[in-house]
């Protein structure tokens, strides 16, 4: 599943390192995740939603299946 974090991030004018100090990871594992190369867990990715304000159940999060 691929997530909208990078875009989420310009929408609330935070940087991917911002990020990832917010949640106590690596810039790299965001970029991962953004990318597709990662495997979240679940806690890290509602750390993420938590840190960028938005929940994980909103479509906005997650991008369609294609």
């Amino acid at each position: 599943m691929k997530y909208r974090i990078k875009e989420l991030c310009k929408e609330k004018d935070i940087t991917l390192e911002e990020l990832a100090k917010a949640i106590n990871t690596s810039q790299s594992s965001i970029s991962r995740i953004i990318t597709g190369n990662g495997n979240p867990t679940m806690e890290t990715l509602k750390k993420i939603a938590d840190a960028l304000k938005v929940k994980l159940s909103e479509k906005k999060f997650c991008l369609p299946h294609r």
